[in-house]
């Protein structure tokens, strides 16, 4: 939304000799420092719901856009929600972004192209990944007993887990 309102006019982009730039082209640099400035913002005020949404918006420009890998930009991304929630363990923005976040790690764990069902590298990815977060939600949870996020996420974590180990079964026997 800001970078929006900083959008050069038409005319500027009119008299430019190049007329095949993208309208969104000068965007490009901002998105690392979105990253950058919603992180600083958000360790001091993890309520913000639009810089969480200007960082899942630039979390998905890098991911399409970056030759990263995918998974590891957004375990990094869960690695910045676990030093937030060192200090806030009960914003329900922030614990909304992590479930988004945790969504969308497990789809680069299943739309790996390399891997048409799920092997076992790809079963020990996802044991990896439910593990640390349950060891996550079980530390905010005894630090909290009465973190209704914490349990509830790590109900999700579970459910998710085993909704994945079905669907497979029944695409690979069924």
């Amino acid at each position: 939304y800001y970078l929006r309102r900083l959008r050069p006019s038409s005319d500027s982009l009119a008299n430019k000799n190049d007329t095949s730039i993208d309208e969104d082209e000068w965007l490009k640099p901002f998105w690392s420092r979105i990253i950058d400035v919603t992180s600083c913002l958000l360790l001091v005020c993890p309520d913000n719901s639009t810089a969480w949404a200007d960082r899942s918006r630039a979390l998905l420009y890098l991911e399409e856009h970056t030759t990263m890998n995918k998974s590891a930009l957004f375990m990094s991304e869960l690695r910045f929600l676990d030093l937030v929630f060192t200090q806030h363990s009960k914003k329900p923005s922030a614990w909304v972004h992590r479930k988004w976040t945790c969504r969308r790690v497990l789809q680069c764990f299943l739309d790996d192209p390399s891997e048409i069902c799920l092997e076992t590298k790809t079963w020990t990815k996802l044991i990896d990944w439910a593990t640390s977060e349950v060891t996550v939600m079980t530390r905010i949870a005894e630090l909290n007993p009465k973190n209704y996020y914490a349990w509830t996420h790590r109900l999700f974590v579970t459910k998710t887990l085993l909704q994945t180990c079905l669907q497979e079964k029944a695409k690979n026997f069924g």
